[in-house]
């Protein structure tokens, strides 16, 4: 893609210190605000090589909400199920990959140089974002309100100076800001070697659409269908082995060939990943915020690396964006690591649980132990579908305290309406503003104030009592009750016999407002 390189500026409202996928989202979630935006990228160009290969149907939803679903679907690949296999192929246990409240399937695979693509569709047509490719940020420090920012230019070394109302912080897991601020990693206990290979099928083969994890007790793999045409393959290193030296003798070929039978292929990369389980203590400093691997490193077995990145832009972008167009107070910022923390930290222990029943099954087809006594404790919901990865609920931080509701820090269910002049879905009626969604008419709920307040916000009232449905899901919520909903999609709260919709807007107003 052929990009620009702007001219520096002085003042931006937003600074993005990294451009992979994470950055490029909050480009594309804070560029309807019509901010100022500028992007330091030490990369000339997109990455060329695959790093993260799966989204779940948030992430998903909330790429198809920009505009990019039709496209989204083109470079998508969906798995038919996932399952963990014994190396003699039996089927310890295996889920389906459906379709959730969401309207996507709860995991897709891609290729990211792809994705990137996508999520760069629209930066050449941004009047208010300049990105700087080929710079890093070499230094920062706070003047007043502002950061002081400096950036080296890595072609001839030349030295630029640019300020920023707020800093985001990109850059992965050797973030330079975060070692910059000295913000610490909290420690979740997981730290082991894989060997990953990405492989390209020479000719086009059926083969099936499956996230694969065969419980090996000789080496613990991960086998996963990108296309037609390539693979991820994921080997856990054992105790003694070198990986370095498996790779540069090319040894990892006879634990490639025996998976591919047959099939011709070539190694489109190989690399040592050390899979970390990690978070940082602080994801907020004053003005400055860190997102995606800056902030946390998932091991990858519930795929929720990327994803939950791209949940921290999700989550940050509106309300940064508020506070700087003056439509609420700055203290709503504080929710962004009091929701984002819980949530993460749930889903490193979910990935490490998963991480360790694939270990355990090994051992358990090694020495033919019953299943129930081989999976360890912490591992157990996940082996017997008591516990979802992909449930992202948060039940901390900008939400109702009035009334308690298990949908409450949830996303609003996919539905599509329809009248007698269109069908529309209601991630268009939301149009990343708040909402109140009731089977009636909101404005007559509602006193003078808080409509007045509501409309200051831009918020959208949406009465369904006008529109045609059919969604179990959803007629189930709203028959609880009236709702709100955040930007992100998220349910605010839900009306109750006790507990009114002036009731719930009057609470809203006071966090976000005083």
């Amino acid at each position: 893609m052929d990009i620009k390189l702007s001219q520096l500026e002085d003042y931006y409202d937003i600074i993005i210190s990294g451009f992979g996928p994470v950055g490029q989202l909050c480009f594309n979630l804070l560029n309807k605000y019509g901010l100022k935006i500028g992007v330091v990228e030490s990369n000339f160009d997109i990455f060329s090589e695959p790093r993260a290969i799966s989204m779940d149907d948030e992430i998903q939803r909330i790429i198809g909400s920009l505009g990019f679903g039709d496209n989204l679907k083109d470079i998508i690949n969906v798995p038919d199920f996932a399952d963990l296999i014994f190396p003699n192929g039996k089927v310890v246990l295996r889920g389906p990959v459906t379709s959730t409240s969401n309207g996507y399937p709860f995991v897709s695979t891609f290729h990211q140089p792809e994705l990137e693509n996508l999520l760069r569709t629209n930066l050449n047509e941004s009047k208010n974002t300049d990105i700087f490719f080929g710079y890093e940020v070499i230094n920062l420090k706070r003047e007043a309100e502002l950061i002081d920012i400096s950036i080296k230019n890595l072609k001839d070394s030349k030295l630029s100076r640019i300020k920023t109302k707020y800093l985001f912080a990109c850059d992965g897991s050797d973030s330079f800001i975060r070692n910059k601020l000295k913000i610490d990693l909290i420690d979740l206990k997981y730290n082991k070697e894989w060997l990953v290979v990405d492989v390209n099928l020479n000719d086009s083969y059926d083969i099936d659409p499956v996230a694969r994890y065969i419980c090996d007790p000789e080496r613990p793999t991960i086998f996963t269908t990108l296309s037609k045409d390539r693979i991820r393959l994921e080997f856990q290193m054992l105790a003694g082995e070198n990986g370095k030296d498996i790779i540069k003798e090319n040894k990892y070929i006879k634990f490639v060939s025996p998976l591919l039978r047959d099939r011709e292929y070539k190694i489109e990369r190989s690399y040592i990943y050390r899979y970390r389980g990690n978070c940082a203590n602080e994801l907020r400093q004053e003005n400055i915020f860190l997102l995606g691997d800056a902030a946390h490193q998932i091991p990858p077995f519930a795929g929720q690396g990327l994803s939950s990145g791209l949940r921290d832009a999700a989550n940050l972008c509106w309300k940064i964006a508020l506070v700087i167009k003056n439509q609420c107070n700055d203290k709503i910022l504080d929710t962004y690591e009091i929701e984002r923390i819980d949530e993460v930290s749930n889903s490193i222990n979910s990935s490490i649980a998963l991480g360790k029943l694939i270990d355990s099954l090994s051992v358990a087809f090694t020495k033919n132990t019953p299943l129930e006594e081989a999976i360890p404790p912490e591992a157990r919901e996940q082996a017997y579908g008591k516990k979802t990865l992909t449930d992202h609920s948060i039940s901390k931080g900008l939400f109702s305290s009035l009334v308690k509701d298990n949908n409450i820090g949830k996303l609003v269910p996919m539905i599509e309406f329809s009248n007698k002049v269109e069908k529309i879905s209601i991630d268009d009626l939301l149009d990343s503003r708040f909402a109140v969604i009731s089977n009636k008419d909101p404005n007559g709920l509602l006193d003078e104030s808080a409509l007045s307040l509501f409309k200051e916000i831009n918020a959208v009232f949406i009465n369904i009592s006008k529109y045609d449905f059919l969604n179990p899901k959803f007629e189930e919520l709203i028959d609880t009750g009236d709702i709100i909903v955040r930007p992100d999609k998220m349910i605010y709260g839900i009306t109750s016999n006790e507990v009114t919709l002036q009731n719930l807007s009057d609470e809203l107003f006071e966090r976000l407002f005083k």
